[in-house]
């Protein structure tokens, strides 16, 4: 049997802090944030490290040298644009991080508790426990569902 990864208990306390602070972010940012349909992402560039590379020497650039600003740019837009590109891709990667570990730890948490209780109920007939036969039978059959049809 594999070690268990997840063994150390989450106090509900720091759950609740957590929590807390997680809407207090999103709170903070929600005036600024924007929800795009999905037509909408599907016609915009995809935003990455590569992009964010060209966005910043763009912005130095233009900033190096005014002539390659075209007359309709309007250049404290760009500055703002730019501010906040670079500002969020920042939250963004360490947002990511937190989803990351808090999906990992959710999942081996939640496995791990699943598989314990499965491999108790799946042992313990031939020990005595006729009783729990039944309740490995339905858990046997919610894990192992066909999903096929």
């Amino acid at each position: 049997m594999k070690a268990n990864k997840h063994n150390q208990a989450i106090p509900p306390e720091i759950l609740e802090q957590a929590q807390a602070k997680i809407v207090e972010v999103a709170t903070l940012l929600k005036p600024y944030l924007l929800a795009l349909t999905t037509t909408e992402k599907q016609e915009l560039p995809k935003m990455g490290p590569k992009t964010l590379n060209f966005v910043e020497k763009s912005h130095e650039y233009v900033h190096e040298n005014p002539n390659l600003v075209p007359p309709y740019l309007e250049m404290s837009e760009f500055d703002t644009d730019f501010a906040d590109a670079h500002g969020l891709w920042k939250l963004y990667n360490h947002v990511r991080q937190l989803q990351d570990g808090i999906a990992d730890t959710q999942m081996t948490a939640g496995i791990s508790a699943c598989f314990r209780k499965y491999r108790c109920s799946k042992y313990t007939p031939p020990f005595g426990y006729p009783s729990t036969r039944g309740k490995f039978v339905k858990l046997n059959a919610f894990l192992f569902l066909d999903n096929s049809g």
